[in-house]
């Protein structure tokens, strides 16, 4: 009976309790809103409103609204994980609605780190993170065009103005010398993908992996550094449409000073006449072409190219079933006629609740390419610009009927050979089509094995095709009638990638333990065939029925590779103050012979929050402060399949054929290269200390780090002797060292009212140096170099000990010959007024023996900048970049002198005018025709405005007239300015391979960069 009256007591108390509480709301006002990102202006679900000082509160919906009742003279708390906490007083307000700034420094944001992510906080290694808002703040068609300028440590140069090509990006230098030095590139866990294949538009946030702490965990293929891009995940709610449109306009930056026509034909008399020559213009062709001038032959063959980008997004679902579904469409002309680059796109990112414990992930993406090069590929005086620039300004591109002229009826003027070359106007034209095809998909799922354990199961696969079919042009030098072939390649790969994932995560006290294991498999397979004929009976087909010609090559090829892979990680803290995380991970390719086909990658690193710290806390100023170190191992394969297998060779251009018994001609086989089955893989152990701080409660905040990248084995194709058979020899030689730091500053400069100014800084440095080439000299030669369009008489480059990759190696100019000097200038085939070089053994003459390292292609610093101002609904943006200390061999002015065309010549010297530098028109032994020379490398270093861009955004209660949730109207300009004291068109364009570190800083007439004016719009409904 007691009980029961208790029972009845505690009923009556509590009903009177919940009176008061109701009586007490029923008094307070209603409050209702929208929270959004302010930004994006997106809605923000799962955001906390509550009433200051009190438990009374709330969350925001999927549509980011919400309704609370609160005292009318409280304050409101707006507070989301990722965002700075905002607070309003409500004033007697029935409708506050908010935009919440992303936090400047967001301690719980999620990091992708391989395999698994981290809160921001608890990350011991270096590792890089930018926002999709950050990477589409300008206009971009490429990730790496997003990512440039934007991250400490890793360089990015856009060597190329042609469309649909990749930028060379490096992380921490390059520490391979024949092989490739790029990044791993992984898009949604797919290893290995195409970064140039992806529209921007779908990418959610990329992270940059930098040390070999971070990097360990993708073993073999992390050595270069990993950048990491996760896209778009599908959001609950009702189904929001989004559209993007953007067009441009493309120039060239610069163009090359020329002489003009009759300057150039005067000054090709007085070179005739300094070598007892006849005059090669008469003094009527001299007096017409200073009245007329010559053909503009780079004005025929380049344009004002233009570019459109279109996107659209859409995403919606339930808490079940969410989508993101995406298409786009690139169109991006050349500026030099004929070129271009055409991209498709379509993604679809599906996400599942199967059940309480399994959820699923269904992403596919499918790509579709159609491009022109146009010296893309092409370096030198070959190209197309860098023939457009060299080829005789004498002569007319077409006659009176608008016909393209013989060539071989051009005048020769006693220097020129008619009829040798083709016409630049001609040999821009292309009768070829080249394109490509592609489809990834990754199907996830993550189940809940309960007892704090999680199992993660991954299937991807790759599929791409590519086409290339082209018919020779008649330009009556290489091709007539008579002889016009055409030819077919077909190609085909795929690859396939599993990734299994058992994960057990716990806290026990102030413990947090996450322990992971992965298994993982891939294999990919690579086939084309080549079909050539020749003497075509009918052009009217083109290339697409062979049988119109008479056979000429067959050809094929097929290579497949496979890894599997073990790896182990443990990532622990203590009071989220002290954290470590170390990994161990096994690699076998099937490259590598049986006996070195495993490699063993470990990794450990250590972090302390001592802004945790109770002595730090008291430090008013401090928001943030964390102490990193870590230590690990990485790899790098290098090589191709079949690499370590002796191989016969078939030659594609042209078939071997033996004779036996002096009877019909047998196809054969020849060795192929020397091989090499004890290749072993590459290993680079690195160390890295860093330290990440911020203060004014995260206003502003720096992060720095210090390395030391040791990479052993390094495999070299080094040269040998050609009586050998073979021109190179594959080994394990060398031992190459980066070192370096990395500092970045992120200022939150002013945030008050309705205008907000952010601005950050990043600068980085690496030292580049090769250690130990394992071989009886102190250094070598590589194998092949790249032709670029140059001589090949002799080597750019050298390998040396104590020196950096990219080290230019050739004679070293000393001046010009003095007047005062002729006699010892005529024992070296020289003349006054022409250029001396060092005679280093005092031979009495110039040779292979006085050439010495004379300039370097790396950079001492690369750094970058960029500040955003936002002002009610205005917003703009520049992004600055720049580098300082590199070398660039200005090849293509070392042709303007040898042709005859830099205007530098009209104040050469002369006995009256010998404090010119600028020499004579060569008469004697001119070794830049087959030597690099130190007169041509210039200083490299430049600032450039890569980006400028200012938008506005309507007023949401414009748009709501109209049906739409956000407007943004916007202009950019991209390449706005360049200062610099090279003399070519632009310090970045480069002739050399975006792989190579050994080989890098020549302009050969690269194709040009280019300049780009935008405006678009990008809507929301």
């Amino acid at each position: 009976m007691k009980k029961m009256r208790g029972k009845s007591i505690s009923i009556v108390i509590a009903f009177v309790l919940f009176i008061m509480n109701s009586y007490s709301y029923a008094q307070s006002p209603q409050v209702t809103g929208t929270v959004t990102e302010k930004l994006s202006g997106d809605p923000l679900p799962g955001v906390t409103v509550y009433e200051k000082g009190s438990t009374n509160g709330t969350v925001t919906n999927m549509d980011g609204k919400y309704s609370i009742n609160a005292d009318a003279n409280s304050v409101l708390v707006f507070s989301f994980v990722g965002f700075t906490p905002s607070e309003v007083s409500i004033g007697g307000q029935s409708v506050i609605d908010i935009a919440l700034d992303a936090d400047v420094i967001s301690l719980e944001e999620i990091v992708a780190i391989g395999y698994g992510t981290v809160k921001k906080k608890d990350i011991t290694g270096s590792v890089a993170s930018i926002s999709s808002e950050d990477l589409l703040q300008a206009p971009i068609s490429s990730i790496d065009a997003g990512l440039k300028g934007k991250i400490a440590g890793v360089s990015i140069q856009q060597t190329t103005g042609a469309p649909g090509q990749q930028m060379k990006i490096r992380v921490r230098g390059g520490s391979s010398i024949n092989f490739s030095n790029a990044p791993l590139y992984v898009i949604d866990g797919f290893i290995g993908a195409n970064i140039s294949d992806i529209n921007p538009n779908d990418i959610a946030s990329i992270d940059v992996l930098k040390d070999a702490s971070a990097t360990a965990i993708y073993g073999s293929r992390g050595a270069n550094g990993v950048i990491l891009i996760t896209t778009n995940a599908p959001k609950e709610g009702v189904l929001k449409v989004s559209f993007e449109a953007n067009a441009g306009s493309s120039s060239m930056i610069n163009e090359y000073d020329l002489l003009s026509a009759g300057d150039q034909a005067e000054l090709m008399n007085i070179q005739n006449a300094s070598k007892g020559q006849p005059d090669a213009f008469t003094a009527e062709e001299i007096a017409y072409f200073k009245q007329n001038g010559g053909t503009n032959w780079s004005d025929l063959i380049t344009r004002k190219a233009t570019k459109q980008n279109y996107t659209v997004n859409l995403t919606g679902g339930s808490d079940k079933l969410k989508y993101f579904f995406s298409g786009s469409m690139l169109d991006d002309q050349g500026v030099i006629k004929e070129s271009y680059y055409k991209r498709y796109s379509v993604r679809s990112n599906i996400s599942a609740q199967i059940s309480d414990r399994i959820d699923m992930k269904f992403n596919t993406f499918a790509t579709h390419t159609d491009s022109q090069g146009n010296g893309r590929q092409n370096n030198g005086v070959s190209n197309a610009y860098g023939r457009s620039v060299i080829f005789p300004q004498f002569w007319e591109s077409k006659d009176e009927n608008g016909d393209f002229i013989v060539p071989s009826t051009y005048k020769d003027y006693g220097r020129y050979n008619p009829g040798q070359e083709t016409n630049p106007e001609q040999f821009i034209m292309q009768n070829q089509e080249s394109y490509g095809e592609k489809i990834t998909s990754n199907l996830d799922l993550t189940i809940d094995l309960g007892h704090n354990l999680s199992l993660f199961i991954s299937n991807a696969g790759s599929f791409s095709t590519g086409f290339y079919g082209s018919r020779d042009l008649i330009d009556n030098v290489t091709y007539t009638r008579d002889n016009v072939g055409a030819q077919q390649t077909y190609s085909r790969g795929s690859s396939y990638l599993n990734t299994d994932i058992l994960t057990y995560e716990n806290d026990f006290d102030k413990h947090h333990l996450k322990v992971s294991a992965v298994y993982e498999f891939s294999k990919s397979s690579w086939r084309s065939n080549q079909s050539k004929v020749n003497d075509l009976s009918t052009l009217a087909n083109e290339w697409n029925i062979l049988n119109n010609g008479t056979p000429s090559t067959i050809a094929s090829t097929y290579s497949e590779s496979k890894m599997r892979s073990y790896m182990g990680r443990i990532n622990y803290s203590f009071a989220d103050k002290y954290l470590v995380t170390a990994s161990l991970r096994a690699d076998g390719a099937s490259v590598f012979q049986d006996d070195n086909q495993w490699g063993y990658f470990p990794s450990a690193a250590i972090a302390w929050r001592a802004s945790e710290e109770s002595f730090i806390q008291n430090i008013d100023w401090i928001y943030n402060l964390k102490v990193r170190a870590g230590y690990g191992v990485t790899g790098n394969r290098a090589i191709g399949a079949y690499a370590t297998q002796s191989k016969l060779d078939v030659s594609t251009d042209q078939p071997i054929h033996y004779q036996w018994d002096n009877q019909t001609l047998s196809s054969g086989v020849i060795p192929g290269a020397i091989t090499n089955p004890e290749l072993q893989w590459e290993s680079t152990s690195q160390m890295n200390m860093g330290i990440d701080f911020s203060v004014l409660k995260g206003k502003l905040s720096a992060i720095f780090d210090v390395y030391r990248k040791e990479s052993s084995d390094v495999i070299i194709a080094r040269s040998i002797p050609t009586y050998t058979g073979q021109s190179s020899y594959t080994d394990n030689f060398a031992d190459i060292e980066n070192s370096g730091f990395e500092f970045s500053l992120n200022w939150n400069i002013l945030d008050k009212n309705d205008f907000r100014w952010t601005a950050d800084f990043n600068l980085s440095s690496n030292k580049n140096k090769v250690k130990d080439l394992g071989v009886n000299s102190d250094h070598i030669f590589i194998a092949s170099e790249e032709a670029l369009g140059i001589w090949n008489t002799s080597n750019k480059f050298i390998v040396q000990e104590g020196k950096s990759m990219g080290s230019l190696y050739g004679l070293k100019a000393i001046g010009l010959w003095k007047e005062s000097e002729a006699a010892l200038a005529a024992t070296y085939g020289a003349n006054p007024g022409e250029t001396r070089y060092e005679d280093l053994d005092n031979s009495g003459s110039i040779e292979g023996t006085d050439k010495q390292i004379i300039g370097n292609t790396a950079p001492d610093f690369v750094y970058g900048f960029s500040t955003n101002l936002y002002y009610k609904n205005f917003d703009f943006s520049v992004q600055c970049v720049g580098q300082v200390g590199n070398d660039i061999y200005n090849y293509s002015a070392n042709i303007l002198n040898q042709k005859i065309l830099n205007p530098d010549y009209l104040n050469r010297w002369s006995p009256s005018n010998s404090g010119s530098s600028q020499q004579i028109m060569p008469i004697g032994i001119d070794h830049s025709l087959t030597n690099v020379v130190s007169q041509y490398i210039e200083d490299g270093s430049f600032f450039k405005v890569s980006n400028l861009t200012i938008g506005y955004t309507l007023p949401d209660n414009m748009l709501k007239q109209m049906g739409i949730s956000r407007l943004r109207l916007y202009g950019s300009v991209n390449n706005l300015l360049t200062i610099t004291d090279y003399s070519g068109i632009d310090p970045e364009g480069s002739s050399t391979s975006i792989d190579s570190d050994s080989q890098a800083g020549i302009d050969a007439f690269s194709y040009p960069l280019v300049r780009t004016f935008s405006a678009g719009l990008k809507v929301t409904f």
